[in-house]
């Protein structure tokens, strides 16, 4: 088995796959300081991916503001809105989603799916569920068009954090497509996230289920 030699990107996205991405960031740093021109542009913003992750939002939001204010590409905007929610600032998200979703071809059907997944994530954490959830049915016709199992199995799985407060079979049943659709595509670290997700859903109902009984004892 040939192994992925040291400074790849490969490498990089290994160890974010890996949940290690303070080693990643590492590999990106180094490849960076290399690169010139537009491949520059995009380890940069890969590199962000790891910044979030180790809740470095700041120096993200930075990089990402800088590429938007050079390249005017929806991309960049759609990061932004992603470094926001991260943060927590769900308008300021909403704003660059707005943006992002004027500079959108008509035809880039997988781009618009992925601006509609974000409305309905942000507006799922906002605690509008109703219309989290019409975001989400959008955003799973959208995948569907396009045959993208990643974009419609983020949309199963969008559908069962909304349904998650209201509804645990419901939810259970979305997230258990989504981990398929997941597997399917072979994206096993969405698969474990869904995992974690369907692992803590039941661990809830478990505990509420006992506090029930014991309160009727």
């Amino acid at each position: 088995m040939k192994l992925i030699e040291d400074n790849t990107e490969s490498r990089a996205w290994m160890y974010m796959d890996q949940r290690q991405p303070a080693k990643a960031l590492n590999v990106w740093n180094e490849l960076i300081a290399r690169a010139e021109g537009e491949g520059r542009d995009n380890l940069e913003s890969n590199s962000c991916y790891a910044l979030i992750a180790l809740n470095r939002i700041e120096e993200a939001r930075s990089i990402y503001l800088r590429l938007y204010d050079k390249h005017r590409n929806h991309r960049y905007a759609h990061q932004l809105c992603m470094v926001e929610r991260e943060a927590g600032g769900y308008e300021k998200a909403l704003e660059w989603l707005n943006i992002e979703k004027q500079l959108i071809d008509t035809d880039d059907i997988l781009s618009i799916a992925a601006n509609t997944y974000e409305y309905g994530k942000i507006n799922e954490l906002m605690g509008n569920y109703n219309q989290a959830e019409k975001y989400a049915e959008e955003c799973m016709s959208l995948s569907l068009k396009q045959s993208d199992l990643i974009m419609l199995a983020c949309a199963n799985r969008l559908l069962g954090d909304v349904r998650r407060h209201s509804n645990t079979d419901e939810a259970l049943i979305y997230y258990s497509q989504a981990k398929k659709i997941f597997f399917d595509a072979g994206d096993s670290v969405g698969a474990d996230e869904v995992d974690d997700r369907m692992a803590e859903l039941t661990h809830v109902t478990v505990e509420e289920s006992e506090k029930g009984t014991n309160h009727h004892d």
